[in-house]
């Protein structure tokens, strides 16, 4: 007589449940993605701070001169500013050879620790000439 005519609107439990488990991995590794990102922009925000304190310091060892760079004016290892367990060394040879005595080869270097993934190192140098 009468047909019952079945329909099936809406989701299952299961079809539901598994539903949110692929949007759950989905969300998760696009979490695990920003926290790397971060991670590099804090690094590279680091390495930009160290490299200016490096270049800062060498810069003051050029204004000083040939005969001012030592350990009486500037003094090695140094803080670097606003950088976690940053610190700088700064070392000098006389350059061609260890008889030379009118250039100076100058190498200063920053390092950092800001945890397990964010640590680096920079380092720059430059000869220092006597001027006559």
């Amino acid at each position: 007589m009468y047909k019952r005519i079945s329909r099936r609107c809406g989701f299952s439990l299961i079809e539901l449940m598994v539903t949110i488990v692929i949007l759950g991995v989905g969300i998760a590794s696009v979490a695990v993605m920003f926290l790397y990102g971060y991670r590099a922009q804090l690094n590279a925000h680091y390495t930009i701070l160290a490299t200016a304190a490096v270049n800062e310091v060498l810069e003051e060892m050029r204004s000083a001169g040939y005969n001012n760079v030592d350990s009486e004016h500037f003094s090695s290892p140094f803080t670097v500013a606003d950088v976690p367990r940053g610190v700088g060394t700064i070392a000098w040879e006389q350059f061609p050879a260890p008889t030379s005595t009118n250039m100076k080869r100058v190498t200063v270097e920053a390092s950092w620790q800001g945890g397990r993934t964010i640590h680096g190192v920079t380092r720059a140098s430059t000869l220092i000439a006597l001027r006559p």
